[in-house]
């Protein structure tokens, strides 16, 4: 399979950092990931809202939010390879303890918890979807936002993230699995300045931070790097 798509802005938020500049450091080697770093408070969420989110989900739909201040998209994809294993381990862990879960918990588990919270803080009434699909989620969701614009649509903003995990399912996870909030936001429209081509897999590895590598690579300069998936790898290449 292979698609292309111009990236036409982007945005980030990891390791405390919020800035463009700041990841394009981080790709250089000029700033090292400090997992255990705060993130800061989102600017676009109001703070009772705020509070009900992860802290992956919250960045996801402040980044989003802010890129649709300077951009009319026609639809949003999120998308996200652990989901929201933050509330949904409070909901178990309380019916482990025969306890009623959390009203917040329980309502905010869900898969499309972050595109839900998008639209209705952002007040956008366009089309959305939510992608679950593993460590290729990112590529996943790309997929889907190449369909919508094949068929007519100018703009699709794409947002990726990832939760905090907790020790308990970290037992169950690669020891390299990122347990660290993450998100990345992308605006795309139809053009040919990154080709996504997908292969077989070759090798054992895992590439568990899809976006993070994407993002980083992009701003770098790299002209052609792979990113792998479960069972498939991607080849990109960037014009």
């Amino acid at each position: 399979m292979q698609y292309s798509f111009n990236i036409v802005d982007l945005q980030a938020r990891a390791f405390g950092l919020t800035t463009i500049e700041d990841f394009k450091k981080l790709a250089t080697g000029e700033l090292t990931p400090d997992v255990n770093a705060k993130n800061p408070k989102p600017v676009n969420i109001p703070m009772m809202a705020s509070r009900r989110l992860s802290g992956g989900c919250r960045m996801a739909v402040d980044i989003g939010i802010e890129l649709c201040k300077t951009h009319e998209v026609d639809a949003v994809i999120y998308s996200s390879s652990t989901g929201e294993l933050e509330h949904n381990y409070k909901v178990l862990l309380a019916a482990a303890q025969k306890q009623d879960p959390s009203p917040t918990d329980f309502t905010m588990s869900v898969h499309n918890t972050g595109v839900g919270n998008f639209t209705i803080l952002g007040k956008k009434k366009i089309p959305s979807s939510s992608i679950c699909a593993g460590t290729d989620s990112l590529l996943m969701a790309f997929v889907d936002a190449v369909a919508m614009l094949k068929n007519g649509l100018k703009k699709v903003l794409v947002v990726d993230y990832n939760v905090e995990i907790s020790d308990f399912f970290k037992n169950y996870l690669p020891k390299d699995f990122p347990s660290y909030p993450n998100a990345v936001a992308f605006v795309i429209e139809d053009g040919d300045g990154v080709t996504v081509t997908s292969k077989v897999k070759t090798t054992d590895h895992i590439c568990m931070t899809q976006s993070l590598d994407f993002v980083l690579n992009y701003l770098k300069g790299t002209k052609e790097f792979t990113l792998d998936g479960t069972k498939l790898s991607y080849d990109i290449k960037v014009k």
